[in-house]
């Protein structure tokens, strides 16, 4: 009888410490799940945010090339542009500027002023000017003719008087051919409203927000729209201020301008541009599951068998979600760096894989060549089965081209008809380089010649197969390491394929400095 209360004491102390323990373990659990959703929620920030900003990149970079057309246009109407447009050259310019203006979504005006600062050509996708030239276009024809070394320049905001609208401003000096000095600027007029159709897409940022900084962190853009906030400065906070590289991509948070709520975000610097991508994940939903989750874990707890239970199916549930997070960061990875169609590396890689194969010219000595290479006769199968079947071309020259190479060669697809091979390892004698390479490029252009089957997968004939001939201009560029720098390698490989496609269908050209 005198054991009875120690036993009595044994049956409460011990679901007490059972009680203790699974209260442990599930305060343990529960700051374990908070931790995964924020890994989970950074990590999904760092590859959206890179993304986001690589087709900006992309967009910024067609609006480049496009005044890059433009100044080789002003080149040939030199005489007129040094002393002021007028007559039959300022109609030429004029029908220039028109062709470009509707070649890009985002391009609302184009123009050009010369070296005295008047506006001597300028269009627009509206009747009216778009902005008042006292504080748009002076802005950057001043500081372009104040930095005669610098090649491009783009703005901060600028605000429409007439409408409140924003306004972003990218401008390329010109120089003529027989001349480096300044002598004008080509201006391009991009709308900020444009941004939402390369952002307004739910199957790319379904729970985050997208925004753009300029370099005096004004907001720009938001997505979703946060009106009444944008041109208001907002905070920047890195997650470790002493190691936050600003012109590198890093961690942090940012204040919602919706809701004023601290939010984990992803920060990506724009290459040469002055702007910033903030991409903030939008945890409300997995915040309030996560809460909810927590409540029924504690509950469950006081019961054992139930919080066995609860134990089990929680687990399973966050392996299977870490699961999902891992291969939805894998897929938007992939996403990143290979192309859609073809399953090629994407320019980004490309970038990577020539930087890689020009560290290892510069180690072996050894000579690298790059082939800018652009399929023809593509544009009318296209009219006359559509884009699919030319879809189906474009991924089987892809094949051939991975065929014609070995297996330590890149092949990646620019986009449309364009694809590039970079050759590693030739010899380290320039003229035996040169007769490689000219030998793979007829190999790679007899495989793109011969005929394609394609099927045509009509309403009226599934099976129906077609056979399509389709011819490649290529243009090829050597390097080695210690001379090597990946923009001049592309140009020269770029210039050689336009002397090509000046020379007739189906020709190789290599480039030949002083050519």
């Amino acid at each position: 009888m005198r054991g009875t209360p120690k036993n009595q004491n044994l049956w409460i102390i011990a679901p007490l410490l059972i009680i203790g323990l699974i209260v442990s373990v599930g305060f343990y659990e529960s700051r374990r799940s908070y931790n995964l959703i924020i890994d989970s929620a950074r990590h999904r920030n760092a590859a959206l945010a890179h993304l986001v900003a690589q087709r900006l990149i992309g967009a910024f970079r067609e609006i480049d090339y496009i005044m890059r057309d433009v100044h080789d246009h002003i080149d040939q109407e030199a005489l007129a542009f040094s002393g002021g447009a007028g007559g039959e050259s300022a109609a030429h310019l004029s029908e220039i500027l028109l062709n470009k203006i509707t070649t890009h979504p985002w391009l609302f005006g184009l123009g050009i002023i010369n070296t005295r600062g008047r506006v001597v050509g300028i269009v627009s996708k509206a009747r009216q000017d778009i902005v008042d030239p006292n504080f748009s276009y002076q802005h950057y024809f001043s500081h372009l003719a104040s930095h005669p070394d610098q090649d491009r320049h783009c703005s901060t905001r600028f605000v429409e008087p007439s409408n409140g609208d924003l306004w972003l401003f990218c401008a390329r000096p010109v120089r003529l051919q027989d001349s480096s000095a300044f002598h004008g600027v080509i201006f391009a007029e991009l709308h900020l409203s444009y941004l939402d159709q390369l952002f307004h897409n739910p199957d790319l940022a379904p729970r985050n927000a997208i925004a753009l900084i300029d370099a005096e962190g004004t907001l720009l853009f938001h997505y979703p729209e946060a009106a009444d906030t944008i041109g208001k400065k907002i905070e920047v906070i890195p997650l470790d201020e002493e190691h936050a590289d600003r012109e590198q991509p890093f961690q942090g948070a940012l204040i919602s301008p919706l809701d004023g709520q601290r939010r984990p975000t992803a920060y990506y610097p724009l290459a040469d541009l002055p702007y910033t991508m903030a991409v903030t994940a939008m945890l409300e939903d997995e915040l309030w599951q996560w809460r909810f989750q927590r409540t029924i874990y504690l509950g469950v707890g006081i019961l054992i068998s139930g919080f066995m239970i609860g134990l089990a199916l929680l687990a399973a549930r966050l392996s299977n979600a870490r699961g999902q997070l891992v291969v939805q960061a894998m897929q938007l990875e992939h996403r990143v760096l290979y192309d859609k169609l073809t399953s090629l590396p994407n320019r980004d890689m490309l970038d990577e894989r020539l930087d890689q194969a020009i560290s290892a010219s510069k180690r072996a000595g050894l000579y690298g060549a790059l082939m800018l290479i652009e399929l023809e006769h593509l544009k009318p199968l296209n009219d006359a089965y559509g884009h699919a079947v030319g879809d189906r071309l474009l991924v089987e020259a892809g094949q051939r081209l991975l065929h014609s190479v070995s297996e330590v060669d890149t092949v990646a697809r620019l986009g449309g008809a364009e694809f590039v091979v970079v050759l590693v390892g030739l010899k380290d004698d320039k003229d035996v380089s040169k007769e490689h390479a000219l030998a793979i490029a007829k190999k790679i252009r007899g495989f793109l010649s011969e005929p394609y089957h394609l099927i045509l997968h009509s309403a009226a004939d599934p099976t129906a197969i077609i056979e399509h001939y389709c011819s490649s201009s290529m243009g090829i560029a050597l390097f080695i390491g210690k001379e090597a720098h990946q923009s001049e390698i592309f140009k020269q490989a770029d210039t050689a394929r336009r002397q090509a496609k000046e020379a007739g269908r189906n020709m190789i050209r290599l480039f030949e400095s002083g050519l």
